[in-house]
C-alpha cells in the first residue's frame, strides 16, 4: 500500500513538471526575412587593355629565291601601291642560271632537229627521236624554272597597302621564303589586336561595346598606332 502511493506521488510530480511551462517560452524563436521578388540586372564590368591597329589581312612577303638583297626601297609605315617595287635581290647569279637553261635550251633544239632529220633518212631509230624529244621538253621546263624563279627575285606589293615590319635589309643574305616585311592591306578591314587575361576574356562576348584610343608611338625609326 505505502508502494502504491509512492508510485502515485511520483507519477503526479512527472505530470505537474511536464505540464509547467519553462521561463520565457513565450518568446518567438523564428528568425524574420524580407521575402523581394527576382528580377534581371545587367551589370557591366569595364575591361582595359592595350593592342595595335592591324590588317585584317597581313601576308608575309618574301623572294621565290635565296640571295644577297641589292635594294630595300621602303620604310616600315610606308604605304605603298599595288605592283610597287619595294625589293629586289642581286640578279647576278639569278641571270646566270636563266642565260644557263637559255643556252640548254638552244641546244636541246638543234639536237632534236638533228635526230629528226636523221630519222627522216632512216638513219636514226625511233629512240633516239623519243629521247631527242624527251631532252629538249626537259631544257625547255628547266628554262621556264629560271625565268620564273627571275621573276620573283623582286618583291612587289600585292595590294595598295602599309609595310607593317621590315625583316630585313640590304645586303643581308635571305634565304629562299625567307620572310622580308609584313606587309598590311588596306584594302580590306583594319581591326585592333588586343590581348587579354584568363580572368577578363570571361567577362566579354561578342557584340559587346568597346571605346578605343590611338596613340602614336615613335622611336628608333618606328612608328606605329597603339
Amino acid at each position: 500500500m505505502r508502494h502504491k502511493r509512492l508510485f502515485y506521488l511520483l507519477l503526479a510530480l512527472s505530470l505537474l513538471a511536464c505540464n509547467r511551462t519553462p521561463k520565457g517560452a513565450d518568446k518567438d524563436d523564428r528568425i524574420r526575412v524580407a521575402v523581394i521578388p527576382a528580377e534581371t540586372k545587367e551589370i557591366r564590368e569595364t575591361v582595359h587593355t592595350s593592342g595595335q591597329l592591324s590588317s585584317k589581312t597581313e601576308v608575309r612577303l618574301s623572294f621565290k629565291t635565296g640571295g644577297v638583297i641589292e635594294q630595300i626601297g621602303v620604310k616600315e609605315g610606308q604605304s605603298v601601291s599595288r605592283g610597287d617595287i619595294i625589293a629586289r635581290l642581286n640578279l647576278a647569279e639569278v641571270n646566270a642560271i636563266e642565260h644557263q637553261a637559255e643556252l640548254g635550251f638552244q641546244k636541246a633544239e638543234r639536237d632534236y632537229q638533228r635526230v629528226e632529220n636523221l630519222y627522216n633518212d632512216s638513219v636514226a631509230t625511233l629512240e633516239n627521236l623519243q629521247d631527242a624529244r624527251t631532252a629538249l621538253q626537259v631544257a625547255k621546263a628547266n628554262l621556264e624554272i629560271a625565268r620564273f624563279n627571275r621573276k620573283y627575285s623582286v618583291i612587289e606589293a600585292p595590294a595598295r597597302g602599309k609595310i607593317l615590319l621590315k625583316l630585313a635589309e640590304e645586303h643581308e643574305i635571305v634565304g629562299q621564303g625567307q620572310p622580308v616585311f609584313l606587309f598590311g592591306s588596306s584594302e580590306e578591314e583594319w581591326v585592333v589586336k588586343a590581348s587579354l587575361t584568363d580572368r577578363d576574356v570571361v567577362k566579354i562576348d561578342l557584340g559587346d561595346p568597346a571605346m578605343v584610343q590611338f596613340v602614336l608611338q615613335k622611336g628608333s625609326g618606328r612608328e606605329r598606332w597603339l
